[in-house]
């Protein structure tokens, strides 16, 4: 009976060890899924600033392209203005 007791006891305390490693384990787990939701989420995010910003840099160079486009075109219609250069007016005053 004695060495059934024991035996119980044995069994007992490992099953107790067993629970609190267990929840530990769930604790890590529950930890280490939260650290990987955060990583997923601030990787979305950096995906979506950069779909963006790629999008925005697009839509410059086709507004820019555009505008050139516009300003040759203009240029080829335009006569070059006949404006006389004027000589820069120097400050010494002869003596």
């Amino acid at each position: 009976m004695r060495g059934q007791a024991f035996c119980l006891a044995f069994f007992i305390s490992h099953i107790k060890i067993g629970y609190q490693m267990k929840s530990m384990h769930s604790l890590l787990r529950q930890n280490a899924e939260i650290a990987f939701e955060k990583t997923q989420h601030q990787s979305s995010v950096h995906a979506r600033i950069s779909d963006e910003i790629e999008e925005n840099v697009k839509l410059r160079d086709e507004k820019t392209a555009r505008l050139k486009a516009q300003r040759l075109a203009q240029a080829a219609i335009t006569p070059p203005s006949k404006t006389k250069k004027s000589k820069p007016k120097s400050n010494i005053k002869p003596h």
